[in-house]
């Protein structure tokens, strides 16, 4: 068994979760409800699992500092573009 760490995109939460098996791909563990082995991929729009938790962390703190500067230069667009409108 190895022990990952799975990230979405929509906010900090941080999923430990033991598997089974690992591919280039996928992860796959048994599902303790059905008792059957499920498998999700590593990275999609919507998660990406990490084999530390560490790694985890410095991913999120990664995509917010995107947003971040995602955010600032469309605030700086705007205020240029505001700005050409009062020169006409």
């Amino acid at each position: 068994m190895v022990k990952m760490y799975r990230t979405s995109n929509w906010g900090n939460e941080i999923i430990e979760k033991e598997l089974i098996e690992v591919s280039d791909k996928s992860v796959f563990w048994i599902n303790e409800r059905t008792g059957k082995k499920d498998r999700e991929l590593i990275s999609t729009n919507y998660h990406i699992w990490h084999k530390s938790k560490e790694e985890a962390i410095e991913w999120l703190k990664n995509k917010w500092e995107r947003q971040i500067k995602t955010a600032e230069s469309s605030i700086s667009n705007s205020r240029q573009m505001l700005s050409e409108l009062g020169s006409l």
